[in-house]
């Protein structure tokens, strides 16, 4: 129920497709089969299930956790049984879980290639959470097809990213959200923390991938603390601030981010032969993006009014 909800507010944000990146007991995947049959309103939903992550690892308490590279063969198996479209592992340790690093590699190179070598066989691409530098690495020589978050991306990974045509997305939202709300409204102390160091080193390392052309595909990592689904559009408010034109804030959450699903042949453009996927605001985005968040007037879903009216 809970999850239908938010699909339903994602959708009614203007978001028309969505990835969700990790879920558990493939709650979302049956939600994505409700949308596709008309029994939910949402977006387009792809689905990962369970994160594969290292045994007591980030994300654990929830995940599926591994030992070694057979097992993470295993665990993408599972996950591809159960009919997702994508696979998520977990690189690095990360901010809301306690007693983990954000700059420490968690599954070894050769763990994440056993995943993208079944999600290859399968035809599922694989999503990769890294925040360090050595996790970074180990899930780009592995050969992933997104890495979320980039925090600590140097030169020579941004090459990387550049020559293997890896998508970043940089979900800059999702520490500015922990940051803003705080341990006054409960978020943990430990991810605050964490949230504070990490968010302006993001931020540069974002800043540098605009300006030297990484592939960008606007994501929200929406379900962290103060991080709403249904908020989504904030993230494009924060991808100009720190550094993008509005007009490849919108490129990167509409084309770049239906390329980087292989939907760019049905999605993310207003063009003839496309689904009718259209948003209708009061002002112009181009001006000031948070008119994607503060004037969405009407929403339209594969030529269906979901929000608002047409005209």
């Amino acid at each position: 129920i809970e999850a239908a909800a938010h699909a339903r507010a994602t959708l009614l944000a203007g978001v028309t497709t969505a990835r969700d990146c990790g879920g558990h007991g493939f709650v979302e995947t049956l939600v994505r089969d409700a949308i596709r049959g008309g029994l939910v309103e949402g977006p387009r939903l792809f689905t990962s299930g369970h994160p594969i992550v290292k045994k007591a690892g980030h994300m654990s308490y929830y995940a599926r956790q591994t030992e070694g590279p057979a097992d993470c063969a295993t665990a993408a198996k599972e996950q591809v049984a159960m009919g997702v479209d994508w696979l998520k592992v977990v690189a690095t340790g990360g901010i809301t879980s306690p007693n983990v690093d954000p700059k420490v590699a968690e599954l070894t190179e050769e763990m994440i290639r056993a995943v993208v070598e079944e999600g290859r066989r399968a035809g599922k691409p694989v999503a990769a959470h890294a925040h360090g530098g050595d996790g970074i690495r180990n899930a780009l020589a592995a050969g992933v097809r997104s890495l979320e978050h980039g925090t600590f991306l140097d030169e020579a990974m941004i090459g990387t990213l550049l020559r293997d045509q890896v998508y970043l997305v940089p979900t800059l939202v999702a520490t500015r959200a922990m940051i803003d709300a705080g341990t006054a409204k409960g978020v943990p102390e430990f991810a605050v923390r964490k949230a504070s160091e990490i968010d302006p080193i993001r931020r540069k390392a974002f800043a540098e991938c605009v300006k030297r052309g990484v592939r960008i595909a606007m994501g929200t990592d929406a379900g962290t603390p103060f991080n709403l689904h249904g908020e989504n559009p904030r993230e494009l408010e924060l991808m100009v601030e720190a550094g993008m034109t509005p007009a490849q804030a919108l490129e990167a959450s509409t084309v770049s981010a239906a390329k980087m699903l292989g939907l760019d042949a049905d999605v993310g453009l207003v063009a003839p032969g496309h689904a009718a996927d259209v948003l209708l605001l009061s002002r112009n985005p181009l001006d000031e993006p948070s008119a994607f968040r503060r004037d969405l007037v009407t929403v339209i879903r594969g030529g269906i009014v979901v929000r608002g009216r047409g005209s």
